[in-house]
Order: C-alpha cells, then sequence, then structure tokens
C-alpha cells in the first residue's frame, strides 16, 4: 500500500524532508547499492540463501527510504524467497 508521499524522497519533494537531505539520501543509496546487488550475485552463485535474504533486506529498507517502493518489494519478495530457501535447506 502506498502513501500520498510514496516515491518523492528520490526527488527531495517530500514535505517533512529539506531538499539537501533528500539529495544525499539517494547519493548514499546508489553509493551503496552496488555492494548490496553483488552481495546478492555471490549469494546467489554459491547457493547462500542468508546471505541473499541480508543483502535483500537491506536494498529493501534503502530503497524504502528514499521512495524507490518498486525496488523495495522486489527486495521484499527476493528476501522472503530466500528465508524460505534457507529454512528448506536446515531441515
Amino acid at each position: 500500500m502506498q502513501g500520498p508521499h510514496d516515491g518523492e524522497l528520490v526527488l527531495g519533494t517530500h514535505p517533512r524532508v529539506h531538499a539537501g537531505m533528500g539529495r544525499r539520501l539517494g547519493e548514499l543509496f546508489f553509493a551503496s547499492t552496488p555492494k548490496g546487488l553483488s552481495q546478492i550475485a555471490m549469494g546467489v552463485a554459491e547457493r547462500n540463501y542468508d546471505q541473499i535474504r541480508m543483502a535483500a533486506h537491506s536494498l529493501k529498507s534503502a530503497s524504502a527510504t528514499i521512495g524507490a517502493m518498486q525496488i523495495s518489494k522486489l527486495a521484499s519478495e527476493l528476501q522472503a524467497a530466500a528465508r524460505e530457501r534457507a529454512a528448506l535447506e536446515h531441515c
């Protein structure tokens, strides 16, 4: 479910976020995202579902913080799938 201001942090137009702060959050997100995606890719290659889950969780949270809700939703789905797969592997 989306609220009235979802997606606005990316542009720094959220009413409670100063434009400079929104821009800085976006910069931090784009600087850290390649590392997180790399961690997910390594987890997939190594079938390390805990690593995938943790990296997806970080991506989910970071993307939601800047209002990138579609990325956050996809990361949430990946996190859930990795959690389920890890549970099956540990049985």
